[in-house]
C-alpha cells in the first residue's frame, strides 16, 4: 500500500524554516520530545492508514460499511482504529488505496479527465497518479527513484490501472501535455497533525534549498505545458515562502500564466479555503472533523494562448532563461 505524503514528506523534508531554530534542549523538553514521538508513532498508524480513497467513488456507501468506517468529504473513508491494511476487504482487489483527504483535493477539483494528457512530476509513490488514471487520464508519471516508482508500479497494478512510468531528472522531461501536476518537494509542515514532534526536530537549515528546488520545477513546468494547458502546484506545507509566495514570484516572472480558479469549488471543498487571489489554502483545522486533515497549498495556472509570434517569442526566451539558469547552478 502507499501512505502517499504520508511516506513522501516525511522522507524529503530536513527543515521547519527559521521560526524553529534548534536550541539545546533541557531534560524536560527532551521528555517532552520523546513523549511527542510515541505520539507520533500512533497517530501515523491510526491516522495516515485508515483515510481510503475509493477508485469507483459511487460506491461509498457500500465501502464504508464494509470497512466499517465513516464517509468524510463525500468520497474518503475514515476508519475508527488503526487496522493492518493489506488484510482489509478490497485491498488485493485494488478497490482504494490509502490518501490523507487534503491531498486528493487537488486531482478531485479537475472532475472528468478522459483523453487529457498529464504529466505527474515527483510522482511517487504516487497516489495522485491512481487518481488520474481513475479520472481517464493518459498519465505519465517520473521520479528520480527507482524504488519507489516500483511501489507506484504496484499500486497500479493492483487498483487495474494504467500509467507511463520513468524513472529520469523531472527536468529531463521535453515533451509537452495538457497538465502538468508538480507535487514539489516541500517542508512537509502540513503533516504536523501526524508529526506533532517536528516543531522540535526540524531546523529548517536547508530550507533555502527547497524553496530554490520549488522555483526551478515552476520554471521548468511552465516549458512543457501546452497552450492554454494547466499546471496544478501543490505542496504539503503550512509556510507562505513554499506556497503564496512562490506562485507571486512566479507570475512577476511570468506573464504567459495567471491563476484559475477550479469550477468546482463548490461541490468539492468550502469558498471559505479559497484565498482572494483564486489559489486555495487548507490547514489541519480547516475541516471540522474529527482528526482533521494535512495542510496544503494548492494553486491551478493557466498559461494563456499563444495567439501572436509576441507571445511565442516572449515564452521562447523565458524557455532558454530558465534552462541557463538551471545549467549554472
Amino acid at each position: 500500500f502507499q501512505a502517499e505524503d504520508g511516506i513522501r514528506d516525511v522522507e524529503r523534508s530536513r527543515g521547519l524554516g527559521d521560526v524553529y531554530k534548534r536550541q539545546p534542549l533541557s531534560l524536560t523538553a527532551v521528555k517532552r520530545l520523546e513523549k511527542l514521538t510515541s505520539v507520533n508513532k500512533k497517530i501515523s498508524s491510526e491516522t495516515i492508514n485508515n483515510i481510503k480513497q475509493l477508485k469507483d467513488p459511487s460506491k461509498i456507501d457500500y465501502w464504508a460499511k464494509k470497512l466499517d468506517g465513516r464517509i468524510v468529504f463525500h468520497e474518503s473513508i475514515r476508519l475508527e482504529s488503526g487496522k493492518q491494511i493489506s488484510a482489509l476487504p478490497g485491498f488485493k482487489e485494488g478497490d482504494w488505496w490509502v490518501q490523507d483527504i487534503a491531498a486528493s483535493i487537488p486531482i478531485r477539483l479537475l472532475g472528468n479527465l478522459s483523453g487529457k494528457r498529464v504529466l505527474d512530476l515527483c510522482a511517487a509513490p504516487g497516489a495522485k497518479t491512481l487518481q488520474l488514471a481513475s479520472l481517464g487520464a493518459n498519465v505519465t508519471s517520473v521520479d528520480i527513484s527507482a524504488s519507489r516508482l516500483e511501489l507506484l508500479s504496484e499500486n497500479l497494478e493492483r487498483c487495474g490501472l494504467q500509467a507511463d512510468i520513468i524513472q529520469c531528472d523531472a527536468f529531463n522531461i521535453i515533451d509537452k501535455f495538457d497538465i502538468v501536476l508538480l507535487d514539489a518537494p516541500c517542508s512537509a509542515t502540513g503533516t504536523i497533525r501526524r508529526h506533532p514532534d517536528l516543531v522540535y526536530c526540524k531546523d529548517g537549515s536547508d530550507f533555502s534549498e527547497l524553496i530554490e528546488i520549488q522555483t526551478k520545477l515552476l520554471d521548468h513546468a511552465s516549458s512543457i505545458v501546452e497552450d492554454d494547458g494547466l499546471i496544478i502546484y501543490v505542496t504539503c506545507s503550512l509556510l507562505p515562502d513554499e506556497g503564496e509566495c512562490q506562485i507571486e514570484k512566479f507570475l512577476d516572472r511570468n506573464d504567459l500564466f495567471e491563476i484559475k480558479k477550479p469550477n468546482r469549488i463548490n461541490k468539492i471543498i468550502p469558498e471559505s479555503w479559497v484565498l482572494s487571489s483564486g489559489d486555495i489554502r487548507i490547514t489541519p483545522a480547516s475541516l471540522d472533523e474529527k482528526e482533521g486533515l494535512d495542510g496544503f497549498y494548492i494553486c491551478y495556472l493557466q498559461k494563456k494562448p499563444n495567439k501572436d509570434l509576441k507571445s511565442k517569442i516572449c515564452e521562447f526566451r523565458f524557455f532558454v532563461r530558465t534552462k541557463i539558469n538551471y545549467f549554472r547552478k
